[in-house]
């Protein structure tokens, strides 16, 4: 949670960008709590100093958007987990909309967030799946809502071929988008990948090789963008002709994809 840039007002392509400072995590004091929470009975007070010590937490950025809540029609607030969503969502109430961006982990579970998807104005989810999860967590039927999925813009001459010569991937291969980390489904997706290429070590059993196991770029660092790369960054930043020329694309968050997305897409 480093704050990258300076707090204060910046114009970025005609749009005023306003920053606010975020305070540093202390891991061992939001460890030390995680395993409290998921571990033992807990109280709501401590799942919210849960809340504020995983941050990234802002007291200016909330002080700010309570001040100026009545200047704007709606807020729109991403992934509901973190303190700016909690605290920002109570202090502009009805005027909240909400894209939790939610996963299936113990998280959903913690009874402080229940009235928070039942007191937003509205909600925008990324699959069906992740609906009905929440549902039956919060009981927020009635509270209005749609399936909005993520947006892709396809470029018109995407080139495969190129990326395959550059790589070397003459076969299949299956890209995988997102941070190497146990809790965003690694461990299952690469143990499917493993299972399935061990009973299909040379296309014996009636169909092709098994494919490659490609990580994007984002999944090590930021992807630097070549002349003649066509990125989209609704998909981590792999270039188009990648996404062509794979046809599968791991992502191992069962519930944020835009159709349900599961450990291959």
């Amino acid at each position: 949670w480093r704050n990258e840039l300076p707090p204060g007002e910046e114009r970025i392509g005609g749009v005023l960008v306003r920053r606010f400072a975020s305070r540093t995590r202390n891991v061992r004091d939001f460890g030390a709590r995680s395993n409290w929470v998921f571990g033992y009975p807990h109280s709501l007070q401590e799942e919210i100093r849960w809340l504020d010590s995983q941050g990234p937490r802002s007291p200016a950025l909330i002080r700010h958007i309570a001040r100026v809540r009545h200047e704007f029609d709606y807020f729109l607030f991403f992934s509901y987990r973190y303190y700016h969503t909690y605290h920002g969502i109570r202090a502009v109430g009805p005027r909240a909309l909400l894209v939790p961006t939610a996963e299936r982990d113990e998280v959903i579970g913690l009874g402080v967030f229940a009235p928070l998807f039942r007191g937003v104005r509205a909600l925008m989810y990324n699959s069906p799946e992740e609906r009905a999860m929440i549902n039956a967590a919060a009981g927020n039927d009635d509270v209005p809502a749609d399936v909005v999925g993520i947006g892709s813009e396809v470029p018109e001459r995407p080139d495969p071929g190129r990326f395959r010569q550059r790589h070397g991937l003459p076969g299949r291969f299956i890209v995988y988008v997102g941070r190497i980390d146990a809790n965003k489904g690694c461990l299952e997706l690469f143990d499917y990948f493993v299972r399935y290429a061990r009973g299909r070590p040379d296309g014996s059993c009636g169909g092709p090789p098994p494919p490659s196991l490609v990580r994007s770029p984002s999944a090590s660092g930021p992807y630097e963008q070549g002349e003649d790369d066509d990125a989209d960054p609704s998909h981590g930043s792999v270039p188009a002709p990648v996404r062509r020329a794979a046809g599968r694309v791991g992502r191992p968050d069962r519930l944020r994809g835009p159709a349900g997305q599961h450990v291959l897409h």
